[in-house]
């Protein structure tokens, strides 16, 4: 992922992923740490290297992962897709919208 990219990511699931001024609790992790965290535990990365790089606990780890999963599934300009495409050349057509 291009940094470009990973900005544009930041900035689509801003307003889903931003500390709350309701969170009592002081939610102080920053919407671009929780990126990249779910960016790297998706492409392999495990919680333990998650913990010692980030310094969240194992519970706040998942806790992360959750949110930024959501954020992406719920996001309409990602591309939430209602239905997946069930044939090769569906597939392919959706692979270079997307791709676009």
């Amino acid at each position: 992922m291009t940094r470009t990219a990973f900005f544009k990511l930041c900035t689509l699931l801003d307003s889903q992923l931003a500390p709350s001024s309701k969170n009592t609790r002081g939610d102080v992790i920053t919407v671009k740490e929780k990126v990249m965290v779910a960016l790297r535990f998706f492409s392999g990365a495990s919680y333990l290297d998650l913990i010692r790089k980030h310094g969240i606990s194992k519970p706040g780890i998942y806790k992360v992962i959750l949110q930024v999963t959501k954020a992406i599934n719920t996001n309409p300009s990602i591309g939430k897709q209602t239905h997946f495409p069930s044939s090769t050349d569906s597939c392919e057509t959706y692979a270079k919208g997307w791709a676009s």
